[in-house]
């Protein structure tokens, strides 16, 4: 079957990418991609890398999921090595999407394309319709529905993805394929991506780091492969020069053009069209000189019929593929298949003659950008102009822009309109493109200033913050303004400098009152409440955050975040509901939460944290977690995932914890927010070390400290301490928690229900006796107030008891502490340290109920998955044959199962189907069913009940779900 193309003009926005698909069976279909005599035969060499594909081609057969990444240098033949995989792929379907520099701000662009080529009817067609996709922007959503999409494909055979020149794929996009490639476990699934190495080309421009997003999103898979291609060598250039027709070269021929070219094929190709055989053979006669591809395409553009030439030149400007009859219609050309004739014979052309529109395109977009530029400047625009009409509307925008000679007035006014009309439906980033064009466009410096100050916040708005930093020069030479200042606060603020950030953002506010800016004004009253609120000035930020909460944000993130920061600054004011004088603000006191109040959940859940409420912030959080997931609701922050993963923790649902943290980072990942990367990964670390799994708790602690290193803001800071310190606790070391809280910031008291109980125990461990009775008063005032802390409180007043050598009042106060009915809000980790702490000290008296407690602290440690802690019990009570009190099957489970089948098995224990399951996670049932087969090989069971049985005691079933009777 001959491959199926996809014209991009006249669809909608995105839609211009080159989008191949083939669908293989006896044989696969193929997209030939010219070389100089037009046919395969000119692919040479790359016998390793082919086979690494190969072999991850066939893994993927078997169920083993790959993500491959190809990159090098422009013209390296990454694409060329790719296609050669994808010839061969007998039996895959293969979906090809391509990207292009100036397309990168249309949002969901490569999804839209692989939509387009799912097979019509399908079950994957209709779980990833091309329309909802581009209409719904929430990247967890986005990659939830791809996740269906792609597993829904793969059950008909294998599916290849392939994404060419993923450098410049739009950041949804992208986002959706890394949360594909995080739950790929099972599926039959090949993503496959090529990538420009050269410099700058890797720069993701929606990061503050020099981390691309392709990378970030291959990094994310289980299977992941990163192929390098470098220049040919001198056999494979002599084997190249053989199959284009160059003739035969000697060694010593081959390693001049070596030398010469770097091995770059594309080079390479350009001399074999500009040098004759004989010449390259002899080595007497001089080489092109390194200006090389350029000069070598100049001198063949200057060799060509004018046809031929305005023909090439149009097919440059477009940019994408056409059928010949439109290039011919721009280049102004009355014989196109003549024209065509010539043009292919310079190897610059890539033309499907089996298609009936015989689509054509410029081979290589580093051909296209030197054809550009050798293009006169009253010719290029006249191609632009000529263009425009062929395009879509969208398209049309950029060709009109580059025809304009000179400013336009009613031009620029146009777009100002239409950025209008984009910003009401909340595509900002292609919005602020506009605007920025307009500005140029513009015949007054007021004019120019006003719609480049204007572009510039709706980029601030959508998260675009290199743009918004490569503005900066020409934003400070505009006339101070409201919108100035806000820009320029908003770029020091996302560089995390906030001393910068605080003033401007001031001036901004003042400004905007004066002038009546009201989105400017949100902006900056978000912006600097945030500042405030990362540097604890609570008092500063509560008013700038109610007002911004109030006023109209065009970006509903916007809105949610200055929402975030709102519950956050008012901890200060509102620790706790049960203390007198205080209160939730406004619409956020307990009961049910309607639909359409939904973002009320997000304060009200981090209220019910300052008050160390678990279990009803946690229900909060959950509910909007829940609402999000299946599109009730838009997008949800990572404050949300963080919140209730920190829930999970402290009530000792450390599994749910690592899942939920994990979601958190996946969150922060696809919108962009760089400032809880932190959060996340210490979440995720503590969990780890509380469950003993000490590799995955240094390697998030690790990245925690790597992220709060980058942003710079003193907040981010206090997450790699608190992990650290977990740590070290989980490890039973009080002396590295001693030193871990020495570089502790400035303390927020929405974590004091948190940081006291950490304080008290590594200070009495390390013998800082004084400091540790001061932090324990504190949190016995605090328990006071939340009874949840009362068993805490006891369990670290009778340590610092001991360690004064006070053993009678130590004894009392255990025992008085153990005597306390169980709080909903208590944390079951210090129930279980205060039988521990009493088993310990009632065994070095030798009494006999010393075996008890240990036996009850152990319990509950297994119980609640945290082998460290029980194994510290057991170690102090082997000598005195403690009796095993635990199944044999349990014991090893935190060592057994890995990762993912934890979080598969406790959630099938919890009742889950395997579809519900599949749900949660974001995974197939099929990845469910496989991993489930793991577990129960594993712990040595035969059913959901024994399952249920084993792991109860960690996870308690939901009331009134029912069990799915299949294994």
């Amino acid at each position: 079957m001959s491959a199926v193309p996809y014209r991009g003009p006249h669809s909608s926005p995105g839609s211009h990418f080159r989008v191949y698909r083939y669908k293989g069976g006896t044989g696969c279909g193929v997209e030939r991609r010219l070389s100089l005599s037009n046919t395969d035969s000119a692919f040479v060499g790359r016998g390793p890398q082919m086979e690494q594909l190969q072999a991850c081609a066939c893994a993927v057969r078997t169920g083993v999921p790959w993500v491959v990444a190809v990159t090098g240098e422009a013209g390296i033949g990454k694409t060329a090595l790719i296609r050669r995989l994808t010839d061969g792929l007998t039996g895959f379907d293969v979906l090809w999407a391509s990207c292009d520099a100036t397309e990168q701000d249309y949002a969901c662009g490569v999804l839209g394309q692989l939509a387009r080529r799912l097979a019509s009817g399908s079950p994957a067609k209709a779980a990833l319709d091309a329309e909802g996709v581009l209409a719904d922007t929430a990247p967890v959503a986005l990659g939830s529905a791809l996740v269906t999409a792609l597993t829904a494909a793969q059950e008909q055979g294998p599916v290849a993805v392939v994404v060419d020149d993923a450098q410049w794929a739009d950041a949804a996009s992208m986002a959706a394929l890394g949360f594909v490639a995080r739950r790929m476990w099972r599926e039959r699934i090949l993503i496959a991506l090529t990538a420009r190495s050269d410099a700058g080309a890797l720069t993701d421009p929606a990061s503050a780091t020099t981390e691309p997003r392709w990378q970030r999103m291959a990094a994310a898979s289980e299977h992941s492969l990163l192929i390098p291609l470098t220049g040919m060598g001198e056999s494979e250039i002599a084997q190249l020069a053989q199959a284009v027709g160059a003739g035969p070269l000697s060694a010593a021929a081959a390693g001049r053009l070596r030398a010469h070219t770097s091995g770059n094929p594309l080079y390479l190709h350009s001399l074999f069209t500009e040098v004759s055989g004989r010449d390259l053979a002899d080595l007497h006669q001089p080489l092109p000189a390194p200006q090389s591809l350029a000069a070598a395409i100049r001198c063949g553009l200057d060799h060509l019929a004018p046809d031929s030439r305005r023909l090439i030149e149009a097919l440059a400007i477009l940019g994408t593929q056409v059928p010949l009859p439109v290039a011919a219609q721009i280049a102004g050309v009355a014989d196109p298949t003549k024209a065509l004739g010539q043009a292919l014979g310079t190897g610059l052309v890539q033309w499907r003659p089996s298609e009936p529109s015989t689509p054509l395109r410029i081979m290589h977009v580093v051909q296209q950008q030197v054809i550009v530029q050798a293009i006169p400047p009253s010719r290029r625009a006249a191609l632009h102009a000529a263009a425009a009409s062929q395009v879509d509307a969208d398209a049309a925008w950029g060709h009109r822009v580059a025809a304009a000679e000179r400013v336009d007035a009613r031009l620029a006014a146009e777009l100002e309109a239409e950025a209008d009309r984009l910003r009401a439906g909340g595509q900002l980033s292609r919005a602020a493109t506009l605007l920025l064009w307009a500005a140029d466009l513009s015949d007054s410096r007021q004019q120019y200033d006003r719609r480049l100050l204007t572009g510039a916040v709706r980029a601030l708005l959508a998260g675009d913050h290199a743009r918004c930093l490569g503005l900066a020069e020409a934003v400070e030479s505009c006339e101070a303004s409201a919108a100035r200042s806000c820009v320029l606060g908003g770029i020091a603020y996302a560089q995390g400098d906030l001393f910068k950030a605080q003033p401007l953002l001031a001036e901004a506010i003042e400004a905007a009152q004066a002038q009546g800016a009201g989105e400017v004004a949100a902006l900056a009253c978000a912006l600097l409440g945030a500042a405030y609120s990362r540097q604890h000035r609570t008092d500063a930020a509560l008013p700038l955050l109610l007002r911004a909460a109030g006023l109209d944000l065009p970006e509903p993130r916007a809105v949610n975040y200055a929402r975030h920061l709102l519950a956050l600054a008012t901890q200060s004011l509102v620790s706790s509901p049960a203390r007198p004088g205080t209160a939730h603000p406004a619409g956020t006191a307990h009961g049910p939460v309607g639909l359409a109040a939904s973002l009320l959940l997000n304060p009200r859940g981090l209220l019910s944290e300052m008050a160390d409420e678990l279990h009803t912030g946690t229900d909060d959080l959950s509910t909007l977690v829940r609402r999000q997931r299946v599109g009730e609701v838009g997008d949800v922050l990572v404050p949300e995932y963080f919140m209730l993963a920190a829930f999970q923790y402290l009530a000792g649902a450390w599994d749910d914890a690592a899942v939920t943290a994990r979601k958190s980072l996946t969150v922060a990942a696809s919108s962009g927010q760089l400032f809880e990367f932190a959060a996340g990964r210490a979440i995720a670390s503590m969990a780890a070390a509380t469950q003993g799994r000490w590799e995955a708790a240094d390697e998030h602690l690790h990245s925690c400290e790597r992220a709060a290193g980058r942003t710079g803001v003193p907040l981010d800071l206090l997450y790699p301490v608190m992990a650290r310190v977990v740590l070290a606790q989980a490890r039973g070391d009080a002396t590295a928690m001693s030193q871990a809280l020495t570089s502790l910031p400035s303390l927020s008291s929405a974590w004091h229900g948190w940081w006291l109980p950490l304080q008290v125990e590594a200070y009495t461990g390390a013998q800082r006796l004084n400091e540790a009775a001061d932090a324990l008063a504190r949190l016995e005032a605090l328990a006071e107030e939340v009874p949840g802390l009362k068993v805490t409180a006891g369990w670290l007043a009778g340590e610092l008891h001991q360690a004064r050598g006070q053993a009678d009042s130590a004894l009392y106060t255990y025992q008085s502490t153990l005597h306390l009915p169980p709080e909903p809000d208590e944390i079951p980790l210090h129930r279980a340290r205060l039988e521990h702490a009493y088993g310990r000290m009632l065994l070095a008296q030798d009494r006999p109920a010393a075996l008890q407690h240990l036996g009850r602290a152990r319990s509950r440690y297994l119980a609640a998955g945290a082998p460290p802690f029980a194994t510290r019990a057991t170690e102090e009570s082997r000598d005195h044959s403690l009796e095993q009190g635990v199944e044999p099957a349990l014991d090893g489970v935190s060592a057994t199962l890995t990762r993912r089948e934890a979080d598969v098995a406790g959630l099938a224990a919890e009742g889950m189907t395997n579809k519900e399951v599949a749900d949660e996670l974001c995974i197939s049932a099929k990845t469910v069913e496989y991993h489930l087969g793991h577990v129960f090989t594993k712990l040595g069971l035969t059913s959901r009940r024994q399952l249920r049985a084993a792991l109860a005691v960690r996870r308690p079933a939901r009331p009134g779900t029912p069990l799915d009777p299949g294994h």
